[in-house]
This record gives C-alpha cells, structure tokens and sequence, in this order.
C-alpha cells in the first residue's frame, strides 16, 4: 500500500513485486480522501493519517474497493501514525502526539495527547513507548502505557550544523 498526497490511498497487487499494477484507489467524496500522508495496515484495516482530515479507517477486506470505516478529525495535521493492540498513534504536527482508541474502527475516540517541542512528524512504538520524529526538535520518546496520560521518558534534539564552515588545510 502506497500513501500518495493527491490521490487518497492507492492499493498495489503486488503479485509481481518486478511489476506491481493498480488494484484500487480510494476516492470517496468524503473530503478526508484528499490526502494520505501515511498508512499502517492492520488486519483488513488501513490506518490513515490523513492531513487536515486526521485519523481515517478505511477497510481494506476487498482491496478493489476500499471503504471508509471511521474517522477522528484531529486537532493538527495528521503526518503519520501507527497501530498497536486497541490504540492509534498520530503524529498531529504542531499539536503533538494523539492516542486514540480504535477498539471499535468505526467510531475511533480520542483518550489522550501529548504537545511536544516540535512538529510531529512521524511516530512508531517500542515496549510501551511511542518515538516520534519532531522536526527540528529532534526525537522525542513518549511513555504510552497509560495512554490517558502519556509522558515524556527522553528526547535527543536535532543536530545543527555548526554556524560557519570549519576551515580546511589544503595541501600542495
């Protein structure tokens, strides 16, 4: 599955990896469609981080036509997102990290949130953990085990690049 900024959600067979052709593309009216900036699947779910249009749940069961399951319009700009047990993570730009619960695909909830240093640009999980890409602000390591009340456990700011060239030796 490939996550396009123009075209909604694009489905690939990739029954040929050498040569993989279109199988559908989501592009329902419904406005959230407009945008995908990132995508997990989960058993016949995709998770969409959809921009403007926050969390979208399309379900994948007939690849051919993919539907719109649920959605959550987020606060920010939905950049990325991932999936683990009942909950959603979405990296929402400028208002930071969103826990949503997806026990039920078809109504997903926020249950908590996280503003970060940063724009959050991307996020993935590890132990209890949700790491996300925040910019210029580096990374940031969010403890999610209670995703009500996510925390920060560390962060590891971006490097800069020093303010003038060093000098080089030349040799002749």
């Amino acid at each position: 599955m490939n996550a396009s900024l123009r075209r909604g959600v694009i489905i690939l067979a990739a029954t040929m990896l050498t040569l993989p052709a279109l199988a559908s593309q989501a592009t329902e009216p419904h406005r959230a469609m407009a945008v995908a900036n990132d995508v997990v699947v989960v058993g016949h779910y995709a998770f969409v981080a959809g921009g403007s249009s926050g969390l979208l749940v399309l379900d994948i069961t007939d690849p051919a036509t993919p539907t719109l399951e649920g959605s959550l319009d987020t606060s920010g700009q939905a950049c990325g997102v991932t999936v683990a047990g009942n909950y959603a993570f979405v990296a929402d730009g400028s208002d930071g990290l969103q826990v949503i619960d997806i026990s039920d695909p078809a109504s997903p909830f926020l249950v908590g949130n996280f503003d970060m240093e940063g724009s959050a640009r991307a996020v993935t999980t590890f132990a209890g953990h949700a790491v996300v890409a925040a910019g210029m602000s580096g990374l940031q390591v969010i403890e999610v085990r209670d995703p009500v009340a996510p925390s920060l456990t560390g962060k590891k700011a971006a490097a800069t690049a020093p303010a003038k060239p060093m000098p080089r030796k030349v040799v002749r």
